[in-house]
């Protein structure tokens, strides 16, 4: 969260810089929608933050922290489907404003910045996952024949 939350401080603060003392509308869009983009990244960043430190004073079965841990993976990839997403749709806008007869520099502005944003959300997203995915060995080694219940925990032997 750390690591969105110094993107988003960077973007909302480059944002607003930018609005301001841009002379061409195109980039007065852009940086205006960077602005937008970091305040939410900002957002998410404190709510995840805060739930971190909530889901620290938890206290989870086995069974629990590894569909929490799966759970999480997946939220990593649906993201990375959305920032693709993004980018898509900004590469839309680029080409519509092409062919637009007004608000052109509005969609060229718009386009960039969701080019850029949901590249950098990409890379975050396909980074945390690796990192997590990185895990599994370490998850699924120390469950290696271990038998996990509500009741408790076992060992299981299979003989060959």
């Amino acid at each position: 969260m750390k690591v969105l939350a110094t993107w988003g401080f960077i973007n909302t603060l480059e944002g607003i810089i930018g609005s301001i003392s841009s002379d061409q509308a195109e980039w007065k869009h852009f940086h205006q929608m960077n602005a937008a983009w970091g305040v939410v990244n900002l957002s998410i960043a404190g709510l995840g933050y805060m739930g971190a430190r909530k889901e620290l004073t938890k206290k989870y079965s086995s069974t629990d922290a590894l569909h929490r841990y799966e759970s999480t993976k997946r939220l990593y990839l649906i993201n990375a489907g959305l920032d693709g997403l993004y980018i898509s749709t900004g590469v839309f806008l680029n080409e519509y404003a092409r062919r637009a007869t007004s608000h052109s520099e509005l969609y060229h502005g718009f386009g960039k910045s969701l080019m850029l944003q949901g590249a950098g959300l990409l890379l975050f997203d396909i980074s945390m996952f690796s990192s997590h995915h990185h895990q599994d060995k370490n998850w699924y080694k120390a469950l290696q024949g271990l038998c996990l219940t509500e009741q408790g925990i076992g060992w299981r032997y299979v003989l060959n």
